[in-house]
């Protein structure tokens, strides 16, 4: 018997019997207890909304989370990851999972992924992909260098310049370094640096003497560079006439 709930008042829950009539037209009496019961439901949950996500991103993991949606009928949710933005090819996936929250691990430096996350129902309902959300991998540091110097500076105040150099996020700042007289590097007050030049004042550092500088870059994502090696410049301030 083929039985067609859309003429029935469409989803819901539904008791069924069937009465027999005999030859002679004497038909069954109505059953105490339905002989089946089952629920229809083709009504999808509402689509999850993916919490926002920055342009770029520290490190080699997203953790992404969305809206519940178990008030619309949502038990379970996917979340899909590509490189591109029409999701020609899914790099990676959680499969259904109950959680609203999923980690996406071991992604490249430098690339941009795009997410999008559906919702489903015990029936196996699916929601349309939430608006999708996609940002860009920053795992490497910035790059910096202080400006070299004059063998000999006359001046207790002076400019010291820098550049910056970062692959994806962009450099945000540097700080200054400074040693004097062969001492330990002190970080010079006053930063982080946005702008070049620094203007370093050696008065309130020792005053005179043989000073080395180095600068240290952060980018936007708050990675930075390690301290180098050597020192970027160097200079004898020496006000004697």
């Amino acid at each position: 018997i083929g039985f067609d709930a859309a003429q029935m008042g469409g989803d819901g829950q539904y008791a069924l019997y069937i009465p027999a009539r005999g030859a002679a037209g004497n038909l069954e009496a109505t059953p105490t207890a339905p002989d089946a019961q089952t629920r229809i439901d083709t009504t999808a949950p509402n689509a999850p909304a993916i919490a926002a996500l920055p342009q770029f991103t520290a490190g080699s993991a997203i953790a992404l989370s969305w809206s519940n949606q178990s008030a619309s009928g949502a038990s379970d949710y996917l979340a899909e990851m590509s490189t591109s933005m029409d999701f020609a090819a899914i790099s990676a996936q959680s499969n259904w999972i109950a959680s609203t929250s999923y980690s996406f691990n071991g992604l490249d430096d430098g690339t941009t992924y795009f997410f999008r996350v559906k919702s489903r129902d015990a029936a196996l309902n699916e929601s349309a992909p939430a608006a999708t959300q996609n940002t860009t991998l920053d795992d490497t540091p910035p790059a910096s260098a202080a400006a070299p110097l004059a063998a000999v500076t006359t001046t207790l105040s002076f400019p010291i310049a820098w550049t910056g150099t970062d692959a994806t996020s962009g450099v945000a700042s540097v700080d200054l370094y400074y040693a004097r007289n062969g001492g330990a590097y002190t970080l010079y007050p006053g930063g982080p640096y946005a702008a070049s030049p620094v203007s370093f004042d050696a008065s309130t550092t020792g005053g005179e003497g043989s000073y080395a500088f180095y600068t240290r870059a952060r980018d936007l994502v708050s990675n930075r560079e390690p301290a180098p090696a050597g020192p970027d410049a160097t200079t004898e301030v020496n006000t004697a006439p």
